[in-house]
């Protein structure tokens, strides 16, 4: 009778074995699918972090040297109200300025007089200067303070986006001493931008593009996105694919002047086609601030530049779960042999039992 006992307490034991070996492993698989996205959230979240400091490098080099233009500004029209009365004269003194702003994509400086109603336009290593009538755009500029980075109130900025990628930035500031009341550094913002940020990489293949205030393209290695529509442009080139996660960021992040970071789904990247994960970092670059007036600056990668972090995570995910099933196993097989010795020593101790009955 104690056999048969002994006998129905090892099944019931084996199969509390086999049901724990079971819970464990189903345990730390859970863990292991946790772990692995944690893990790749975190990946991602560090990659963002790093195209985040990108972006602002981006913002500090574009505010910088917009600070610059203005600062040359000052010093062109100081000279210029305290220099020669007629415009035709002026050429001396702008000549070294140019030599200063043309790497700064100033392409011609104006001169720019309402009341007689004309504009005199000089371009580097010319002589003498263009002249001209006024435009209306000439005689009505947008009112636009530059950032206090550039010193002064007195410089404004308008911002044109005329047919193709040449799109103009007009820093100008009024005189007092001179009959031309206005004078202005016309800047080619592909001259300005593009000879910083085509070199910017996140990554491999990662890359920058900027808009302005309306959602326009300022640049972008696919030039033929310059000065449209950020929403417009990509619907046209993909409209097979989803692009909400991308127009939020752009309506609700980048132009209201925020930073964050984020991913989004493309269609292409460089020569790269097919729909693909995308993540992206961006930051304002503060343009004007009275009225207030930002930019802003994403830096963008695919998701596959990431691809040897998620691959270690993976291989580790890997290590963890077969030594989950070593553990496992080896437990269960060291509990099975000393249940079976235990088994049969209680056997053994039986039959010793029996035959000295016997006796």
């Amino acid at each position: 009778m104690k056999t048969i006992e002994i006998g129905l307490l090892g099944k019931h034991g084996l199969a509390m074995l086999v049901g724990v070996a079971m819970l464990v492993i189903l345990v730390g698989t859970g863990g292991n699918i946790w772990f692995g996205r944690t893990a790749g959230q975190i990946a991602r979240d560090q990659f963002n972090a790093e195209q985040l400091v990108v972006a602002r490098n981006v913002r500090y080099w574009v505010e910088r040297q917009m600070a610059a233009l203005g600062k040359e500004l000052e010093l062109l029209a100081k000279k210029a109200e305290n220099g020669a009365s007629d415009p035709r004269t002026l050429q001396p003194l702008l000549q070294p300025a140019f030599e200063r702003v043309v790497g700064l994509g100033v392409d011609r400086i104006e001169l720019v007089d309402p009341r007689r109603r004309e504009k005199y336009t000089y371009y580097p290593f010319r002589l003498n200067p263009e002249r001209s009538p006024l435009s209306p755009d000439d005689e009505a500029p947008e009112v636009a303070g530059l950032s206090s980075a550039a010193g002064s109130s007195r410089i404004r900025i308008i911002e044109t986006l005329p047919a193709g990628s040449d799109i103009q930035l007009t820093l100008s500031m009024e005189l007092t001493n001179l009959s031309p009341a206005r004078l202005a550094f016309q800047v080619n913002l592909s001259w300005f931008l593009a000879p910083f940020l085509k070199h910017i990489r996140s990554g491999k293949d990662g890359y920058a593009w900027l808009l302005d205030d309306q959602g326009r393209f300022l640049f972008h290695p696919y030039t033929a996105f310059t000065g449209r529509s950020a929403f417009d442009a990509r619907h046209q080139r993909d409209p097979g694919i989803s692009l909400q996660r991308i127009d939020t960021i752009q309506k609700e992040g980048m132009l209201k002047g925020l930073e964050g970071t984020g991913a989004y789904l493309s269609a292409w990247h460089l020569g790269i086609t097919g729909p693909m994960e995308k993540l992206i970092a961006y930051t304002p670059i503060t343009i004007s601030e009275s009225p207030l007036r930002k930019w802003s600056v994403a830096v963008v990668a695919p998701m596959h530049e990431i691809g040897p972090a998620l691959a270690r995570i993976h291989r580790l995910q890997l290590f963890l779960q077969a030594m989950v099933l070593l553990v496992v196993f080896s437990a269960a097989a060291v509990v099975y042999f000393f249940r079976l010795r235990w088994h049969q020593r209680l056997e053994e101790c039986e039959a010793i039992r029996s035959q000295a009955l016997k006796l």
